[in-house]
């Protein structure tokens, strides 16, 4: 059995009962430094392989197929997550469960009061940006990489005259979490922002 289980954003409060129950019960856990750092308190006596590449998970689990495994993901596994990934790759093997999390967009949006009702949800990661789609949303939310600046997502828009409000989480449910609210026209070259999450509001 593999279960890819949302771990939610890294805060342990944050964490859902039904991940914590299936992290116990796992023999082997696969995950990112930064996840297994999150959630290793739950389980002394599962083995913990980190992964650095994609492809690396798919190699443990075909190694380990006979164990009960939990790959942990960030967030949501099946909002721009790896669950698709495991999946796709691990065909025919269909014996896979997937545990929902709480989403970084889900958390911001929830932070900040704001409806998700009519939100376009869109991710910089190894992707093509649809500039039409986010021009005509009210509100478009963005995963983002480290080789897209918030500088260049703003100036999307305002190379087509329009000016959203910008909210920009990072470190969100750390400690350090920090959220900024700009519009787009104030956003210079020379900001720089780590681990965010970009809400774009459309007036």
């Amino acid at each position: 059995m593999i279960n890819i289980v949302g771990i939610g954003l890294g805060d342990r409060e944050n964490i859902t009962l039904k991940a914590i129950d299936t992290i116990k019960n796992s023999t082997l856990i696969i995950g990112a430094k930064r996840q297994i750092q999150a959630v290793n308190y739950l389980n002394k006596n599962a083995k913990y392989i980190e992964y650095v590449k994609l492809e690396d998970i798919i190699k443990n689990i075909k190694d380990n197929i006979d164990k009960d495994i939990c790959v942990l993901a960030s967030g949501e596994p099946n909002l721009y997550g790896i669950s698709n990934y495991i999946i796709e790759n691990m065909k025919p093997y269909e014996d896979i469960n997937i545990i929902s999390g709480i989403s970084s967009v889900a958390y911001l949006f929830a932070k900040m009061k704001i409806s998700m009702n009519d939100v376009y949800i869109t991710s910089f990661h190894g992707r093509q940006i649809n500039e039409e789609m986010i021009l005509m949303s009210k509100k478009t939310a963005f995963f983002t990489d480290s080789k897209t600046s918030v500088y260049d997502i703003a100036q999307i828009y305002l190379k087509n005259n329009k000016n959203p409000k910008f909210i920009i989480g990072e470190n969100l449910s750390y400690n350090n979490e920090k959220i900024t609210i700009k519009y787009a026209n104030e956003i210079t070259k020379q900001e720089i922002y780590k681990m965010y999450i970009l809400i774009s509001i459309l007036n």
